[in-house]
């Protein structure tokens, strides 16, 4: 997935002779924290944001007068979706906007397309129980695991991992196609892998996940 695929076709970028209060009117009618800027070619000026925005904006003052305000965050169009989601959540922005080789604006990206597009290629519509493992990272080998698991009729949707801050060791994230997992959780004990939760109902399993994004959208919904 591409940067290309993901675009809104609901938000447009604010143009650079507009002033400060209309800029804001805008930003607070699309539920944006940020949004880009473009001039009359087109070209992307840098990403807007509300809290650069007096909060008695002016009626006079042109977004082209503010431009060192700018924040120049921007992927390209052939850029992965890994890389979009890197530069968007480090930079804890509500959208991010998407451009051709020659910097000439093409859309935008926002934080609940990316959101979506997480729950989907982690099969969160899909049942099935989830396990979290957890090794040292010179012990992790995922063809082992997965020889486990489909070893005892199981098959893996989706996986993350995670490494562990300050330690060696590496947290593992299963998202499988069966609830039933009795066999499949005795025999990772038998190979000294160590469990640290699993779940096996949806409703659970959805609570995970929320827990996992609540720190990249809770600012999505101030």
């Amino acid at each position: 997935m591409i940067a290309l695929s993901l675009i809104s076709e609901s938000h447009l970028a604010l143009q650079d002779t507009i002033s400060e209060k209309s800029a804001r009117n805008i930003l607070q009618q699309n539920r944006l924290f940020h949004m880009p800027v473009v001039d009359h070619n087109n070209e992307f000026l840098g990403m807007l944001c509300e809290e650069d925005i007096p909060t008695k904006p002016s009626d006079t003052l042109l977004l082209h007068d503010i431009q060192n305000k700018f924040l120049q965050i921007k992927v390209f169009a052939h850029q992965h979706i890994y890389e979009i989601i890197e530069k968007t959540f480090s930079q804890e922005l509500s959208c991010i906007a998407v451009v051709d080789d020659n910097n000439n604006y093409i859309g935008l990206i926002t934080c609940n397309s990316l959101i979506k597009y997480f729950a989907n290629i982690a099969s969160l519509n899909q049942p099935g129980a989830i396990l979290i493992l957890e090794m040292h990272t010179k012990d992790y080998t995922l063809q082992k695991i997965t020889q486990i698991i489909e070893e005892n009729s199981g098959k893996i949707l989706s996986l993350y991992s995670t490494i562990i801050p300050d330690s060696t060791k590496i947290e593992l994230t299963l998202k499988l196609n069966t609830h039933d997992i009795g066999e499949i959780i005795a025999e990772l004990n038998r190979f000294d892998y160590t469990i640290k939760t699993y779940f096996e109902g949806v409703s659970k399993l959805h609570e995970l996940y929320k827990t996992r994004i609540d720190n990249l959208t809770h600012y999505l919904n101030m």
